[in-house]
Order: C-alpha cells, then structure tokens, then sequence
C-alpha cells in the first residue's frame, strides 16, 4: 500500500505492509512513483554492545528499518506545519526509533530528523545513525540519471561569500567536513530532462557528511549524516533509557531547476538562521 503526503507541488511517498514500511522517495505532483521503482530505508544505525567493545575490538552490527518492526505511524498537526512521525522497534534490541518529518506550511521544504532510545537491558554504542536519507533521485524521464543529473556544491570563499559548483552526477560521490572544508553542508541534484531539482541542507556546521549514488539500478540515493565516523571515529554511548537525536536535515523538491531550489533553500535559512548568517551566492536571495 503506499502512503503520498501532498506538499506544495510535490509528494513524500511511501510503501507500508503490515508491520514494514519504506521510502519510495520525494516526486512530483504530477508524477507519482512507477510501479517498478523500487523502495529503500528510511532508517539505518550502526552499533555495538558495551560489553563486546570494552574488551576489545568488537563487531558493529547493522541494523535497518527493514529488520525493524512498525509501532506506529501518524500525523501532527503544528504551527509551523503538519508533522508526520513513524516509530520503528527492533525486538532483539530494544531500539526504539522515531523518525519525524515536518512539512513546512510556507515553502516546498521538509525536515526531518531522528531520535533513538534505547528500550533495551544493555548499554549500546553507537557508530552511525543516518539524519536523512532519500531515495530515486533523478527518477522519471526516458534519460538515465548519469546522463542527465548535475550536482551543485557551495563552497565557502573565505571571505564572507559562497560560490556553487556544477558537476555533472557521472558516478556515487560523498563530500564532508573534513575532505572537504570548504564546502558547506548543502547540496542540489538537477534533473535538466525533467527540470527538477531537488536539494538538501544539514542543519548542523561542524562535523557532517552526505553521499549520493546508485543503491539500486537506475536511482540515485542520498545519504546524510551529521557526524563523520570513518574519518574522527564518532560513537555515542546508549545506556538503557536514554535517548539520541540527530540534527535536522531539511530537502525538497521544485521545478525550474537549480535556480528554484536555491530560491526554496534561501526562503528555508531565512526560517532558521540569523539574516547575516545566510548565504548570498548567485545572486538569487
């Protein structure tokens, strides 16, 4: 069965079965998801136990919305706009996981974020837990997405401005805080067959990473963290009861190209940030 939320031109749309649920991705209104395409997880952890990593190197296990069971799913209603929250519980854990996404009543944009208790007997460590991740990006047209998608990185110049760079979407890439310095936690895929854009921005400025590539044939996938485990070794201890949140990580989906998503993102900083704190490049503010 899927599940669409209408949001200002476009549609979140979901898979649900009975006690599963995944992310088909971010379309638009127009355009609703083939019957082929394939879902994903909204939802991915990383973690071991406290006893295996206090004696030593210790297996990290995976753990996946797709192993985990569906608690609840439902709709908020809020000032700033109409919440939707899905609880996901891993039984051999105890991991209890509370995936949220606010649909902004005044722009195109969604945030979304992530909490994790653990519900559990035993102290956790977490190595990963993903803010955001979205599937089937550059999906529709006739084109292949290596053909027909660029992505746009902004960079900052050191001198109080930013400047983007378009780079043709050829093959998976990540980009981070710390391979990358210069380059801020935001992003903009560009479908030049269909004009769509969609993009994204990680609430968070010091220590991030996000990559975008081919998790199943014909789609592309992003994935955003706001931490850098590969590079600093970032872990969480999880004690029994205590919770974990990641920062919000807000994207959307517009027509018109690159220059449309700049505009939705500068409306989105505009929202969150202080006005000198908020880019100026391009000239679209």
């Amino acid at each position: 069965m899927q599940i669409c939320y209408s949001h200002h031109g476009s549609r979140l749309v979901f898979r649900r079965s009975t006690d599963r649920i995944q992310l088909l991705g971010l379309f638009g209104k127009t355009s609703l998801p083939r019957p082929y395409l394939e879902g994903g997880d909204i939802l991915q952890i990383q973690f071991a136990t406290r006893t295996a990593y206090l004696a030593g190197p210790s297996e990290v296990h995976c753990l996946s919305a797709e192993r985990m069971h569906l608690v609840a799913l439902y709709e908020i209603t809020q000032s700033k706009g109409d919440l939707v929250v899905i609880i996901l519980k891993d039984l051999t854990t105890g991991i209890l996981a509370e995936v949220n996404y606010l649909l902004d009543y005044d722009s195109p944009t969604i945030r979304m974020w992530i909490r994790v208790r653990n519900d559990g007997p035993i102290t956790l460590q977490l190595h990963l837990v993903r803010s955001a991740i979205l599937h089937n990006l550059g999906a529709g047209g006739i084109m292949p997405w290596h053909k027909k998608t660029y992505k746009y990185l902004c960079q900052c110049l050191g001198s109080g401005g930013e400047q983007w760079r378009r780079l043709p979407q050829r093959k998976a890439i990540g980009s981070n805080s710390w391979s990358a310095p210069d380059v801020l936690p935001v992003g903009i895929l560009e479908d030049v067959e269909t004009g769509k854009a969609w993009y994204w921005f990680l609430e968070h400025s010091y220590l991030w990473d996000w990559e975008i590539g081919e998790e199943t044939a014909g789609s592309l996938s992003l994935w955003v963290n706001d931490h850098t485990p590969r590079q600093n070794g970032w872990r969480m201890e999880l004690q029994p009861g205590s919770t974990f949140k990641t920062s919000p990580v807000a994207f959307g989906l517009v027509l018109g190209g690159s220059k449309q998503a700049w505009k939705a993102l500068r409306a989105h900083w505009r929202q969150v940030l202080k006005p000198s704190h908020c880019p100026s490049v391009m000239g679209y503010g």
